[in-house]
């Protein structure tokens, strides 16, 4: 009875290692999904602005959208992650103080 028992922990710890990869990857393919939206959301904004502007003014229009879109990408990078992922030496539940730049970021 005991063999059993053992057994079946066994596959238990196997499941939940499994679980815990397929959690990790759906995790990381929604964060990206989500991300492209964001900058497809970007560009649709830049269509409509420039679509208010005069044909003079719709180069600079897309100029400064593609500045927002770019600024907004290295800003997350510098700060953004660090907020959303970074856990520090005293971690809270609201908002990361650690990994900015991605210093100190895991390789794996």
């Amino acid at each position: 009875m005991s063999g059993n028992i053992s057994t079946l922990a066994a596959q238990v710890a196997k499941l939940e290692a499994t679980v815990a990869d397929y959690e990790t990857g759906i995790n990381i393919g929604w964060l990206i999904l989500c991300g492209a939206l964001i900058f497809l959301m970007q560009a649709g904004f830049a269509m409509l602005e420039t679509g208010g502007v005069r044909a003079k003014n719709a180069g600079s229009s897309l100029a400064r959208n593609l500045l927002d879109g770019a600024i907004g990408a290295i800003l997350y990078y510098l700060v953004g992650y660090g907020f959303s992922y970074g856990k520090g030496q005293n971690p809270n539940s609201f908002i990361g103080s650690a990994r900015f730049a991605l210093k100190d970021a895991p390789t794996s």
